[in-house]
């Protein structure tokens, strides 16, 4: 069926990030064989603090730190006490070299005593995983990969188990190469899931729903979020934590678990109940947004709020209310992403609450960059149940196919993102102009030079608009940056811009398309720049491969009636 298919030319990214969201979202809406070198106890003065050296024959032995000099981090990651703290789930370095051997030295937290909450990782080399073992000593030095002769390979280490319970972190890594290490390439598409034990892939090793969490048995890499960042060749941050929600945590006698919320957490590196030698936790660490710039934010939070709202209205209208306030918290802090707030693996009475959550943070801040998204909830008797009743790795498959495949079967986008897994095909062309009221002073100008349109006052798009994009592409042919605009104000809708010019002495740009009656009828005139080309392309998309009769009838009568 065709569903979702909006073609309005608000300018919006609205129609613009329709079709990440269409396409990707809302289609569904993401390395050889030496003895490791002692250490002195002080680095020497001078030079790399992080690096040893000791040279054998043609290949050269090297200790580095795990920073982003040496490896590629995955998923948020932090530094303190000399160490690379891995957390969250799925959370992880990889690198390259050429050489003979690769090593670890990992360090545990406090929990390794406790043998239910030992942090548990993986190993893969040249993709293959070839390690899961739990971290159960203070500190250890574990091999990954040997090799008789140097051979380029790839070294990568996940966290399999969540942050809440315990960390771990990297002391050092110690290669014998030709040439040291190097990070991954990072990926084109990035996406950030925020959720709770559905997210961490809690109890997925262990198929028997009367079990309890272990985290032994859990494994976000065969989770519905880690799936969907691998379906979509997505680089990926999880940020979940079993039995948290957004005003509560999981609860058997309906009181509020306050100390199990998200929101207050998520701006921290991560939160955990384990500690380094009592003198470092990761909560103490403050998370940097700017290492990790999503294209996507997918929110799966509420499950464990249920326990507590049991559908009580007014505390359906707190969660509500509570949800759009950190919506407010997630776009301040991913500005480009588009937000799908999700629910329903393993049930969905509070959907009514995501979907007011949605609408009501999109009536106060106008962000239209938003949808919501329903899984469909677990089937037990097909697919089984995990520890405490938890999705199998079956029901994560099919949520991470939801995600990824087939929820929408066409849809429109500007044409400056293509993705692999999608097939486009042109429709038509659209312009952005200047324009004023009628009734401004400006109004007066037929023509603007560049330092003119530069000085004037100006109301401009939200952050991660289409429209923006455009603008600050064509502004930088002539080496002008958005900052050196005149700008009042930023909105999040091409209908706000149009009222906040009838009431004011200002420019704005939009898509002719939204204004052309409003032209015609007098109440707005356009303003020639002449140096100043703005123009982008449309194109349908659909999951590639994928065709059906009703597509095509649908998008020839579009061709044919478009104007």
């Amino acid at each position: 069926m065709i569903w979702g298919l909006t073609i309005s030319y608000k300018d919006n990214m609205e129609i613009t990030k329709s079709l990440i969201s269409a396409a990707t979202a809302i289609i569904m809406l993401l390395t050889g064989c030496a003895t490791k070198p002692e250490q002195s106890g002080s680095p020497a003065e001078g030079g790399d603090t992080n690096i040893t050296e000791e040279t054998t024959m043609e290949l050269t032995q090297k200790t580095f730190a795990a920073d982003e000099q040496h490896v590629k981090l995955i998923g948020r990651t932090g530094e303190a006490e000399g160490i690379r703290w891995l957390a969250l789930s799925a959370s992880g370095v990889e690198f390259t070299f050429t050489g003979t051997s690769a090593a670890f030295t990992i360090v545990g937290d406090n929990m390794i005593t406790n043998a239910e909450k030992q942090p548990r990782y993986a190993v893969y080399i040249n993709g293959e995983q070839t390690m899961d073992n739990l971290v159960d000593t203070a500190e250890a030095t574990v091999t990954v990969f040997t090799a008789d002769e140097a051979q380029e390979t790839t070294v990568k280490l996940l966290k399999l188990s969540e942050a809440q319970e315990s960390t771990m972190g990297i002391k050092d890594i110690s290669i014998t190469s030709v040439g040291g290490a190097k990070p991954t390439a990072e990926k084109k598409l990035k996406i950030e899931f925020i959720g709770d034990s559905i997210t961490c892939g809690y109890g997925v090793d262990d198929e028997d729903r009367d079990h309890h969490f272990k985290c032994s048995t859990e494994d976000a890499t065969k989770a519905y979020a880690f799936k969907t960042a691998q379906a979509l060749d997505a680089d990926y941050s999880l940020v979940s934590y079993s039995g948290n929600g957004i005003i509560s945590g999981y609860t058997n006698d309906g009181k509020k678990v306050e100390s199990q919320q998200v929101p207050p957490v998520y701006t921290k590196f991560a939160k955990s109940w384990g500690n380094y030698n009592g003198i470092f936790n990761v909560s103490d660490l403050d998370w940097d947004f700017s290492k990790f710039q999503p294209d996507f934010v997918v929110i799966n939070l509420g499950t464990n709020d249920a326990s507590y709202t049991k559908g009580d209205k007014e505390k359906v209208l707190e969660y509500a209310d509570a949800y759009a306030e950190f919506l407010k918290v997630v776009r301040e802090k991913n500005p480009n992403a588009h937000i799908i707030c999700s629910l329903g693996v393993m049930g969905a009475d509070l959907m009514v609450g995501v979907k007011k959550a949605a609408e009501k943070y999109t009536e106060e801040t106008g962000d239209t960059n938003i949808s919501t998204f329903q899984f469909k909830t677990q089937d037990g008797n097909a697919n089984g149940y995990a520890a405490d009743w938890h999705p199998t790795a079956k029901t994560h498959d099919i949520a991470a196919a939801e995600l990824t495949e087939g929820k929408i079967d066409l849809g429109l986008v500007e044409g400056c993102a293509h993705l692999n897994t999608l097939h486009y095909e042109a429709f038509m062309k659209d312009e952005l102009v200047v324009i004023t009221h009628t009734s401004s002073s400006l109004a007066i100008h037929d023509k603007l030079t560049l330092e003119q349109f530069r000085s004037l006052p100006f109301v401009l798009r939200e952050n991660g608009s289409g429209t923006l994009q455009v603008l600050e592409s064509a502004l930088s042919e002539h080496k002008i940056k958005l900052s050196q605009l005149n700008i009042l104000i930023q909105l999040g809708s091409t209908e706000s811009i149009k009222l906040f010019l009838a009431n004011s002495d200002t420019l704005s740009v939009v898509s002719i398309r939204s204004v052309a009656r409003e032209i015609v009828a007098g109440d707005f005139k356009m303003i020639d720049v002449p140096d100043l080309k703005m123009e982008r392309k449309f194109s349908f998309v659909r999951p590639l491969g994928r065709n059906s009769g009703l597509d095509e009838n649908f998008i020839r009568f579009v061709l044919r009636n478009a104007t």
